[in-house]
């Protein structure tokens, strides 16, 4: 949004989103792409609702009459394909990809798959023996939180990190930093406890990881934080990677689906066996073996059946596209900040925020303020700067006023 003339622009699916749906201030974004350069960069995340809106973007940036540009490392063939057919046939598209023998020096890893959690901490008792870097990655901020705890107690010799998006803002730029210049630079062993927030812009080297099941194109993105240096001396040395299964119960992998993790399982190595760049692309294939597009409803959107329309005057009380794809954010402030968000100005005020679902957070009865993007105040006791926001303890009977009474 700042770098409105620009004749390049990378964006992601969801900055093109609002083109898509007519969101506010579509028609300026649509008149600032005409006939750009625009970089889709890491297309990675295929849930049938996000590929229905991929497609649909490139729909309309050809229909604006763009220079397309798609890079990513993890797509399926299928949608490879309709994406191909939708830029004009391979006749129309310059197509780069790396032959096997250059992939094949991009090998780094060795994969295992355990069972439980059992088996994590022998194995990170092995590594920080050796003076290793190792990761944990969990795929909710609570397991991480539970997680981190047992860390902190049994390796309290060693320095230890939290990190996830459940941190005032300011908290979290301030985790990253001590992450990428500190823990990862320094030598000797480190534990990182993490979510999903490490597959995707920190540069980061560890020299091993375990990590819960994820969809394949998850793994490989959260794979990339371990052994991540590339030299003529670094290949062919590889690093451990650990997987664990899938739990049995269907609201456990939240927010995955469990047959997608369960396809994931099956088809990566297991034993030591080295994860093949090569390979990967079936890998890919095997786990989203058929492109079915979820029939979302584009009739009331700007761009439709090829045209440019103007819509009826109407209220939508919920963005179309936090409902498309069953988004419900809000952010929370803690008690003692709440004067200093109140008065403060718009940088202040995101700094103080604190991101969280509404649903576990909106039917607590807690103070909303209606400044900035109207958060919910939580107790002092709800936040702590090494473990980030603890939602059990966001109940108003915890806040301090309360405990005046």
């Amino acid at each position: 949004q700042r770098m409105v003339g620009a004749s390049v622009k990378v964006m992601t699916p969801h900055q093109m989103a609002s083109v898509v749906y007519g969101i506010k201030g579509y028609e300026a974004m649509a008149l600032d792409l005409k006939g750009c350069d625009v970089i889709l960069d890491e297309i990675h995340t295929y849930s049938d609702t996000i590929q229905a809106i991929v497609l649909r973007i490139i729909d309309i940036l050809v229909a604006l009459g763009c220079r397309i540009h798609v890079g990513t490392a993890t797509m399926p063939s299928l949608l490879y394909d309709e994406i191909l057919r939708r830029l004009g046939g391979p006749s129309k598209v310059c197509q780069v990809k790396l032959n096997n023998s250059i992939l094949e020096t991009f090998n780094r890893h060795r994969v295992y798959k355990l069972s439980g959690d059992d088996d994590i901490f022998p194995i990170v008792d092995s590594q920080v023996a050796q003076g290793q870097k190792v990761l944990l990655v969990c795929n909710q901020v609570k397991r991480a939180q539970d997680l981190y705890d047992r860390v902190a107690e049994r390796y309290s010799h060693i320095p230890t990190m939290l990190i996830h998006s459940r941190f005032r803002r300011s908290d979290r730029s301030d985790l990253e930093t001590q992450l990428t210049s500190d823990y990862n630079r320094k030598p000797g062993a480190c534990i990182v406890v993490s979510t999903q927030v490490v597959e995707v812009s920190l540069d980061i080297s560890f020299d091993a990881m375990i990590t819960e099941c994820a969809p394949i194109d998850a793994l490989i993105q959260r794979f990339g934080r371990v052994n991540r240096k590339r030299s003529t001396e670094t290949i062919g040395q590889y690093k451990p990677v650990y997987v664990i299964a899938p739990p049995e119960d269907k609201d456990a992998p939240l927010p995955y689906t469990p047959d997608v993790l369960r396809r994931t399982f099956d088809v990566i190595p297991d034993h030591g066996e080295l994860m093949e760049e090569r390979q990967v692309q079936s890998m890919i294939d095997q786990v989203y073996d058929h492109l079915e597009l979820e029939n979302i409803d584009f009739s009331g959107v700007a761009f439709s059946d090829g045209h440019w329309k103007l819509k009826e005057l109407w209220h939508r009380a919920k963005s179309a596209l936090l409902e498309a794809l069953d988004i419900n954010s809000a952010v929370c402030i803690t008690e003692s900040d709440k004067e200093a968000y109140t008065h403060g100005d718009r940088k202040t005020r995101t700094e103080l925020e604190i991101p969280v679902s509404y649903h576990s957070i909106a039917h607590r009865n807690l103070d909303q303020i209606a400044q900035g993007s109207r958060p919910f105040v939580i107790p002092d006791r709800a936040y702590d700067k090494e473990k980030g926001l603890l939602i059990g303890e966001a109940q108003p009977t915890n806040y301090r006023t309360y405990e005046m009474l």
